[in-house]
């Protein structure tokens, strides 16, 4: 009898710790869980964050946005977009965005340019930006820099 006894004392010993450090671990991970979305950088209104070369994956030769230019003035009947891309193969993903970040127009493609299509309707003297993602047959991305323009007024 006092052998099972002193069997059971260090089983309840064991549980008195294990028990409560358990549950820590269980909150922490619930708290702290990989799902958790990681801190998000602060950015002013105005700033956009866009960048030209930091896309994983990027090799040699650059996906350039080259028409309408940056900061241009285009009328909006006949805007269209032209970039020069790397490598042949790529599909492109164009992006039209007002200066408030809503997305105005999307389009994939294997072309190089693009005509905003009549459906899409820009404001006139309102700022606009655009850009394209680009991805290559052996599954490399780059992107564009961001580029702004601004519908006649």
């Amino acid at each position: 009898m006092s052998s099972l006894a002193r069997s059971t004392s260090g089983a309840r010993r064991f549980y008195r710790l294990a028990v409560p450090l358990a549950v820590a671990a269980t909150l922490l991970l619930f708290i702290r869980g990989p799902w958790s979305a990681p801190p998000q950088p602060l950015v002013d209104d105005g700033q956009r964050l866009r960048e030209s070369t930091g896309v994983a994956g990027l090799t040699a030769g650059r996906l350039a946005a080259l028409r309408p230019p940056d900061n241009a003035t285009v009328a909006a009947e006949s805007l269209s977009f032209v970039w020069h891309g790397e490598p042949r193969d790529a599909g492109y993903h164009l992006v039209v965005t007002d200066d408030g970040g809503a997305v105005r127009w999307t389009l994939d493609t294997s072309d190089t340019t693009a005509s905003l299509p009549d459906s899409v309707r820009l404001e006139r003297a309102r700022t606009y930006y655009w850009y394209v993602d680009a991805l290559g047959g052996d599954g490399r991305t780059r992107a564009s820099a961001l580029r702004r323009f601004q519908v006649v007024p």
